[in-house]
């Protein structure tokens, strides 16, 4: 009996390609984080943070050095992770004149550096309730946690936290009943600390439906004090190594528990592709497939 050659698989997790939010909204006086995921292969590049109307004339705000050290320029500060292929700029103590254009970017010497562009918002909000971080995201399946502060005088209050694009309906997921004993709803949890004033909400087990617009609360009579949180789930990279001898054979992303009767999404027509969510390179005998969402 004849057997075909069986191609075996490993397949890792990772991120592919230079993204992040289109835009992020912070507090007066308050933060905001942006996350931008790159590519394998520039991890030792420097990534940087600059202003302006244009990427190719941006002005250079700060920048990483090839490392994961956190670098400072001021009020904002660029840290790289290189293991989730991720770099963090984080703005502190905004003001209105922080709201404009800003851009992601990565430096390359032999072509045009890869970027994305975030517009910056900054809105009066409430000084008796700020976000630390105005934007979070955690990894498919994975977990993320949001803190939010308060002034005193409000440690005795329910606080919470709620989905949807507008507060003042939307739907609340988990409060606590003013204490600080944690308080459970469907995979997010919320606990108050009333001696640092901080509340903090932790989602689990996130899925791509996960990634929308949140709200930290506190309830008082009339209406109730909230700030905005937008939450992301970081794309997902499956990276297949084949070995020698198969660079020139079609290559195909479909998913499905039975292989004979999974419904192809993208495949290859030989030997290079990039296009659409699917790359191959063929000196590393990979070829990589992006998730971004269901």
């Amino acid at each position: 009996m004849w057997l075909s050659p069986v191609l075996l698989l490993l397949c890792l997790s990772g991120s592919l390609s230079l993204t992040g939010p289109s835009s992020v909204t912070g507090t007066l006086g308050g933060c905001l984080s942006v996350p931008c995921q790159y590519e394998e292969g520039y991890q030792r590049h420097n990534k940087y943070w600059c202003r302006g109307e244009f990427g190719v004339t941006c002005e250079k705000i700060v920048e990483t050095k090839g490392e994961e050290n956190e670098e400072r320029s001021g009020r904002v500060s660029i840290r790289d992770h290189a293991d989730n292929f991720t770099f963090i700029v984080t703005m502190e103590n905004l003001t209105t004149d922080d709201a404009g254009s800003y851009w992601c970017r990565i430096q390359r010497t032999w072509f045009p550096d890869p970027f994305v562009q975030v517009n910056v918002s900054v809105s009066a909000g409430s000084s008796a309730l700020v976000a630390v971080s105005n934007a979070v995201s955690g990894p498919l399946r994975g977990s993320l946690t949001v803190q939010c502060r308060y002034e005193p005088g409000w440690e005795t209050y329910s606080k919470w936290w709620c989905q949807g694009a507008q507060w003042k309906d939307c739907h609340i997921l988990v409060r606590t009943d003013g204490s600080e004993r944690e308080e459970k709803g469907h995979h997010v949890s919320i606990k108050d600390n009333q001696k640092s004033r901080t509340f903090t909400v932790t989602m689990e087990e996130l899925r791509w439906n996960n990634a929308d617009t949140y709200w930290c609360g506190i309830e008082r009579s009339g209406t109730d004090l909230g700030v905005e949180v937008k939450v992301t789930i970081d794309p997902v990279t499956v990276q297949c190594h084949y070995g020698p001898g198969w660079e020139t054979y079609v290559k195909s992303w479909c998913p499905d528990a039975d292989l004979n009767s999974c419904t192809i999404l993208v495949q290859t027509t030989g030997s290079e592709l990039k296009k659409n969510r699917l790359s191959i390179n063929q000196k590393k005998h990979t070829f990589s497939m992006t998730i971004w969402g269901e």
